[in-house]
């Protein structure tokens, strides 16, 4: 059985319509998908640098509690440690100094001699 021309010309038009119907399905397919991962990728930075925005927070207010215990301890460390010194025996017995000479050591720092 032999085919006549236009019988060829019918199957490679209609091959061609089905490839172009494929092809525009593809092609719907794929730009479907870029613009759904295109959503997602930018849900996924917006959310990111949130988190970093919500962590360097975060990191201010332990720093500003961190700052806060330091103040608290001095606090109490201070009155206590004067406390021993006046009652130590050994600051007792040092004598008074009558003549105080302060000397500069750096831009900002003194000793007594």
């Amino acid at each position: 059985m032999t085919t006549t021309p236009v019988e060829t010309n019918a199957k490679n038009l209609s091959l061609r319509v089905v490839n172009e119907r494929t092809f525009n399905f593809i092609l719907k397919i794929g730009i479907i998908s870029i613009i759904i991962l295109g959503g997602v990728y930018i849900k996924l930075s917006s959310s990111l640098a949130t988190r970093g925005f919500e962590l360097e927070e975060l990191k201010n207010k332990r720093l500003a509690i961190t700052q806060e215990l330091e103040k608290v301890e001095i606090s109490t460390t201070i009155p206590t440690s004067l406390y021993a010194l006046k009652s130590s025996e050994i600051v007792q017995e040092m004598p008074s100094v009558k003549n105080q000479k302060f000397l500069e050591v750096m831009e900002g720092q003194v000793a007594m001699k």
